[in-house]
């Protein structure tokens, strides 16, 4: 028998009493198995950090233990913010590979996005860990080609396979080498920076989630709508 703590990230109802379910773990990574439950859609919650224990199977895993040691109730955009990581997380994490610190890097951007409003920089801080634990690593401060550092006066392209290049002096498109910095710094103090942040990100993330759009990101735009219609 198998011992962790985890996270639920997916779940599917696969019989009135059971589910097929994904926990990303603090030592195995992400593992997928099945869980009964005495109730349908009883107490699986998720951003909750559980207690579980489950059989050591290569073939198929059953959870005999899920106990809820701390629940973190989200609402409105933070929800869906969420949902967002859950869908990062099962998307681009392969079951039983563990990435180092991911569990924790996890579990306190739920707690951030609790008590704040400000959803973008735990957000983004979430996607660069992800992305470095995946291998693929973001550095905002250099060049990819020659490692040169970037120049706060000069404009940028990105690319998730060529990563950060010049453009000439008189190009005015392109990434400000100011807000590569400012991003690099975790400063996200401005929108110029954000945006900048938002882009680079979710482009490098695009390859690794595949074509099939993300749920989160489609609920979270249609209550932006609604709230500009009001």
């Amino acid at each position: 028998m198998i011992d962790d703590q985890g996270f639920l990230v997916h779940r599917r109802p696969f019989s009135d009493s059971r589910y097929q379910v994904n926990f990303l773990t603090k030592e195995h990574g992400l593992v997928q198995g099945m869980l009964r439950t005495r109730t349908k859609d009883s107490s699986l919650q998720h951003f909750a950090e559980t207690s579980l224990s489950w059989n050591d199977s290569k073939r198929l895993i059953f959870f005999s233990r899920y106990e809820i040691d701390q629940l973190s109730v989200l609402q409105g955009e933070s929800l869906y913010a969420g949902m967002y990581l859950n869908e990062l997380v099962t998307r681009t994490v392969h079951t039983d590979v563990v990435i180092d610190g991911l569990f924790d890097v996890y579990r306190g951007t739920i707690a951030e996005l609790k008590d704040n409003t400000d959803l973008e920089p735990p957000l983004r801080n979430f996607e660069r860990q992800l992305l470095k634990g995946l291998g693929f690593e973001i550095r905002f401060d250099f060049e990819s080609s020659n490692d040169n550092p970037i120049q706060p006066q000069r404009k940028y392209r990105y690319g998730s396979e060529t990563g950060f290049t010049h453009l000439p002096n008189d190009n005015s498109e392109g990434i400000s080498g100011g807000d590569l910095l400012a991003v690099a710094s975790h400063n996200y103090s401005t929108m110029s920076a954000r945006r900048t942040a938002k882009l680079v990100l979710q482009s490098a993330l695009k390859p690794l989630l595949g074509e099939k759009p993300l749920l989160s990101r489609s609920l979270f735009d249609t209550t932006q709508v609604k709230v500009r219609k009001a």
